[in-house]
This record gives structure tokens, C-alpha cells and sequence, in this order.
């Protein structure tokens, strides 16, 4: 068989397509054939930088929500320690506490939120180490479309459970720390004012928040 025989129309469809690109490119005749290829690359590389600038921009916004949210979430977590441990001075104070006891309460406070705040950001560190570990950029171009979209679906999906088990911890601390405050303040009134029916209801109400949260 001859090799006219053997190319395939499809080929000398793609064959005839590269002539005509190359006799265009030919006709153009440029005077000077290096400043045309030096203007042809600038421009290209142009073209790949503005590409590189927008993805720069999609990811510093993400970067930067993804912060902002991060550091609200620790200021939130300073106050809940401040809320609790202030009442304490206040105890104090009225010498309801001695110095031996805030000690030793104070003690135990700083542990317990210690305790909830590594319970929120450990997980989250390690959830962060786990992704830049686990994404390759450079190799992301050897996926095809189908399965980078999948990728993507998939990692939308353990981002969105993150996040619902941080809100749903944050939450569970919270409840915690207003049950604290409550029952601090119930143990600050008055013991006949502690002997009243609303006293009592507040009370009953406390030990339902407090049910609540150790059962989540």
C-alpha cells in the first residue's frame, strides 16, 4: 500500500489546514521577522498575565473572607472567658469567694475553655493541613473537566460539613457559657428572692440548657 493510500482524509483535512495558517503567516511578509515574534510573544504573555492576575484576585478575596471569619471567631472566644471569669471578681468582692477559691475556680475556667477552644481550632488546623497536602495546583491539569468538577463538588461538600460542625461546637459552647452566667447569677440573689416561684422556674429552665448541652 502506498503512502497516498494510507493517509486518511482527516489527516490531509489537518494537514491542508496548518499550509493555509502558515502561507497567512507568510503573506503578512514582516519587515523586520524578530520584532514581529518579540511583539507576538509579549502580547501572548500579556494575555497569560491578566489569566494569573484574575485567579490571584478570586483566591486573595477568598483568603481574606476566610481570615476575617477566623479572627471574629477568636474574639468571639476571648470574650466568652472574660464573661465568665469577671462575675468571679464580683464574688469576691462581696467575700462570697475566698481568694483560695477563685484560685482553684479560676483554675478549672481556664481550662474548660481551653479545652472548648481546642475542641474549635485544632480540628480546623488540622482540616487546613489536610487540604494543602491533598491539592497538588500542577497536577490539577491532568484532570479532565468531568473530574475536576467532581473534585470541586466533593470539597464544597467536607468544606460545608466543617463548617457545620464549628458552628454546631460554637454553638454548644455558647449555651454552655449562658448557662454558667445564669447559674452565677441565681447563686448572687438573695435567698429569699432564690425562694421565689420565678427563681425557681429560671432554675428548672437552666437544668433543661444544661440537658441540652451535654447531650449534643
Amino acid at each position: 500500500m502506498s503512502g497516498e493510500a494510507a493517509t486518511t482524509p482527516d489527516a490531509r483535512s489537518v494537514s491542508g489546514l496548518d499550509d493555509r495558517i502558515q502561507q497567512a503567516v507568510q503573506s503578512l511578509a514582516p519587515a523586520k521577522p524578530r520584532e514581529y515574534a518579540q511583539r507576538q510573544i509579549a502580547r501572548s504573555g500579556a494575555m497569560i498575565s491578566r489569566r494569573l492576575s484574575n485567579w490571584k484576585k478570586a483566591i486573595d478575596a477568598l483568603q481574606k473572607e476566610e481570615f476575617e471569619r477566623i479572627r471574629n471567631l477568636i474574639e468571639q472566644r476571648n470574650k466568652t472567658f472574660y464573661a465568665q471569669a469577671t462575675p468571679m471578681l464580683d464574688s469576691l468582692n462581696r467575700q462570697q469567694l475566698s481568694i483560695g477559691k477563685f484560685v482553684e475556680t479560676m483554675e478549672q475556667l481556664r481550662e474548660r475553655i481551653d479545652a472548648e477552644n481546642g475542641n474549635v481550632f485544632e480540628p480546623y488546623i488540622g482540616a487546613l493541613e489536610s487540604l494543602r497536602e491533598s491539592i497538588d495546583i500542577e497536577n490539577l491539569a491532568n484532570f479532565g473537566m468531568e473530574e475536576a468538577s467532581e473534585l470541586r463538588q466533593e470539597l464544597d461538600r467536607l468544606n460545608s460539613l466543617a463548617q457545620l460542625g464549628i458552628a454546631v461546637e460554637i454553638i454548644g459552647h455558647e449555651l454552655e457559657s449562658y448557662d454558667e452566667m445564669i447559674r452565677s447569677g441565681l447563686r448572687r440573689l438573695p435567698l429569699e428572692a432564690r425562694s421565689t416561684q420565678a427563681a425557681r422556674d429560671i432554675e428548672f429552665g437552666c437544668e433543661g440548657l444544661n440537658a441540652l448541652t451535654k447531650s449534643k
